[in-house]
């Protein structure tokens, strides 16, 4: 086996200290899959696997997904609340596994609300 280098140690060093602020950094994101029982008699777990698959699709380490129980402004389930940095909750209504990937890949990734999928309407803010 080689011998590691002063520059081998602090190459890893630097390595294994990035990947760790990245899993206690604050998120910039994060989504709440509603899961309460009717939520989840409406297709929450669905909606939860489709965020998750979009998530680990990503690579992104800034978006955590978290499950919280049901709403009480509730419109209609299941539901799904998106929080960015700097800006409030919106929650989806109404959502399927497709509009949550949808919902996923422009609100999580790229800040822009799907106005067509929020009570009451908020628009795009970019």
């Amino acid at each position: 086996m080689p011998k590691l280098t002063v520059k081998d140690l602090e190459t890893i060093r630097d390595r294994v200290s990035k990947e760790m602020s990245l899993r206690l950094a604050i998120p910039k994101v994060k989504i709440w899959v509603h899961m309460g029982e009717t939520g989840i008699e409406s297709g929450a777990r669905e909606i939860m696997d489709a965020i998750l698959s979009e998530l680990d699709r990503s690579g992104r380490k800034d978006i955590q997904v978290f499950t919280s129980d049901r709403i009480e402004e509730s419109s209609g389930e299941p539901n799904l609340t998106i929080e960015t940095e700097g800006n409030p909750p919106v929650v989806y209504h109404k959502i399927t596994p497709e509009t949550a990937r949808l919902i996923f890949q422009n609100h999580a990734v790229k800040g822009c609300v799907m106005n067509e999928h929020v009570m009451p309407p908020v628009g795009c803010e970019k």
